[in-house]
C-alpha cells in the first residue's frame, strides 16, 4: 500500500498547467480533424463558366438534371488540357438531344429545354468545333447514349458538351453541390 503522505500533491499552478496542456491538445484535434476532412470535400471552380465557385462534394447513386458534376478532361483537349471542370447536367441518358443549327435543346419527357447556343469562336479568337452527333446538317435529333450525359455551363461562353460532346459516367469524378 502506498502511504498517502508519499503521494505528490499537485499545486494549483501545476494543475492549471496540466489543464492548459489538455486544452491545447483538444483545440489541435478540433482544428486538425476538419483540416483533413474539409479539403477532400471542397471543390473550387475558377472562372465564370458556372455561376458558383465553391462546391461541396457529395456521393450519390444517380445523377439528376441540373446536378453540378466534376468532369475529368483529356490532356489532349485543346481548351481544358487535362484540367477537371465543373459543369451542370443538361441531358441524361435516354433523353433526346436536339440540335438546330447552333442551338441545343434537351427533350425530357416531351418538354423541350433550351440549353444554349454554340459559338464559332472562343473568347480568345480560337475557332471552336461544334459537337453534332449526327455528323452535320441543320437539324439533328438523337437519344443520349446509356451511361452518358450532356453537360452545360451557366455562362454563354462556357466550354461544355456543345463542343466536346457526350460525357461518360467514368469521366464524372463527383457530384458537387453549390455553396456559393
Amino acid at each position: 500500500m502506498v502511504e498517502l503522505s508519499k503521494i505528490k500533491k499537485l499545486s494549483l499552478k501545476d494543475s492549471i498547467k496540466q489543464l492548459a496542456f489538455w486544452k491545447v491538445v483538444l483545440i489541435f484535434f478540433l482544428i486538425a480533424i476538419p483540416g483533413f476532412i474539409l479539403p477532400s470535400r471542397l471543390v473550387f471552380s475558377f472562372g465564370d463558366s458556372v455561376k458558383y465557385n465553391l462546391f461541396w462534394r457529395v456521393f450519390q447513386d444517380r445523377l439528376f438534371y441540373d446536378d453540378y458534376v466534376v468532369v475529368k478532361m483529356s490532356k489532349e483537349d485543346p481548351f481544358a488540357q487535362g484540367v477537371n471542370i465543373v459543369k451542370k447536367v443538361g441531358c441524361l441518358a435516354g433523353d433526346e438531344l436536339l440540335v438546330k443549327e447552333r442551338d441545343y435543346y434537351c427533350v425530357r419527357g416531351g418538354e423541350v429545354i433550351y440549353l444554349g447556343r454554340a459559338k464559332e469562336r472562343a473568347r480568345n479568337g480560337m475557332t471552336v468545333n461544334q459537337f453534332n452527333p449526327c455528323g452535320g446538317g441543320n437539324e439533328c435529333r438523337v437519344r443520349v447514349p446509356e451511361k452518358y450525359v450532356f453537360v452545360i455551363g451557366d455562362h454563354k461562353d462556357s466550354y461544355d458538351s456543345r463542343y466536346f460532346g457526350w460525357v461518360s459516367y467514368e469521366r464524372i469524378i463527383t457530384v458537387a453541390k453549390p455553396i456559393f
